[in-house]
């Protein structure tokens, strides 16, 4: 795995940072990611954040808003898949 590429490329074709600091910077993180969807040509890129003393299933993920924005309607589009998915957990 080239982790220059970000921590977790795969299995999906979105490059994800993972961190677990102290001290949250969102304004680097979302440098670094930015440098790592340029690097890759990826059209999206995630911050996985973990909060300090919480588990990790309680991270935080960071997008940018146009990002947000352009999954917005897929999402939607499956809410009923994705509210049973959260719901088995």
């Amino acid at each position: 795995m080239d982790f220059g590429a970000g921590d977790l490329a795969s299995p999906y074709p979105i490059p994800h940072e993972c961190k677990a600091e102290k001290k949250i910077t969102l304004s680097e993180y979302a440098k670094q990611i930015k440098a790592i969807k340029t690097r890759l040509g990826a059209a999206l890129g995630a911050v996985i954040i973990k909060a300090p003393r919480k588990n990790v299933s309680d991270a935080y993920v960071m997008l940018t808003l146009r990002e947000w924005r352009a999954i917005l309607p897929t999402i939607a589009a499956h809410l009923d898949e994705i509210e049973a998915r959260l719901h088995a957990e």
